[in-house]
């Protein structure tokens, strides 16, 4: 009886060493690659600081799991980019970034496709996360490569209607901008491009 006991205890003892030994041995190797993904990350986005704008407008859309909404988003965004492009001349310059956020789906193949489709090569660039790191994640990621004097965040989900809203809301932040150059009482904070702002 006692070395049936003993046994059985051994055995457990056994499987609680186990069991705790992978835990600490998993979470070690996903602080590790957290850590190796924090400095591809750096290495990545750390090139595009500092250096001047090479476009009026950067539009970033982080997508998770968004391979049916997103071409349609796409689609509507880069129409309007183009109607407002030939409106305004050559001077109203655009990129799309799509930041996919390790989307187990086609997310970032549709993006590709559907900017092949427009003819959008040079204007949409996308992202791939390698695992889903959160929304904030992906539009960090964005806004750091992004090369435009005005940063804008939209959603995949095509709650953002860019016809109604975005000039009025350039409008104000130009207008925010000069009172501050000018020394007038700018009232808040201006979101900048890459070369400055807050």
């Amino acid at each position: 009886m006692v070395t049936k006991l003993g046994v059985a205890y051994f055995l457990f003892a056994s499987l609680v060493a186990t069991y705790v030994f992978l835990a600490v041995k998993r979470w070690w190797e996903w602080t590790r690659d957290l850590e190796s993904d924090r400095r591809e990350e750096g290495k990545r986005t750390l090139a595009n600081r500092g250096k001047p704008s090479t476009k009026r407008l950067s539009i970033i859309i982080p997508a998770y799991n968004e391979e049916k909404r997103l071409p349609a988003v796409l689609t509507e965004t880069l129409r309007y980019l183009v109607r407002r492009r030939d409106r305004e001349g050559a001077s109203f310059t655009y990129e799309v970034i799509v930041v996919d956020d390790g989307s187990t789906d086609q997310t970032a193949v549709k993006a590709w496709l559907c900017a092949k489709e427009l003819g959008a090569e040079d204007a949409v660039r996308v992202y791939q996360m390698s695992r889903n790191s959160g929304k904030g994640a992906a539009v960090r990621t964005g806004m750091l490569n992004a090369e435009g004097d005005l940063l804008l965040m939209m959603d995949a989900d095509g709650a953002t209607e860019l016809s109604h809203g975005l000039e009025a809301l350039e409008f104000s932040l130009c207008s925010r901008h000069i009172k501050k150059t000018k020394g007038g009482s700018g009232g808040g904070a201006v979101g900048g491009g890459n070369g400055g702002g807050g």
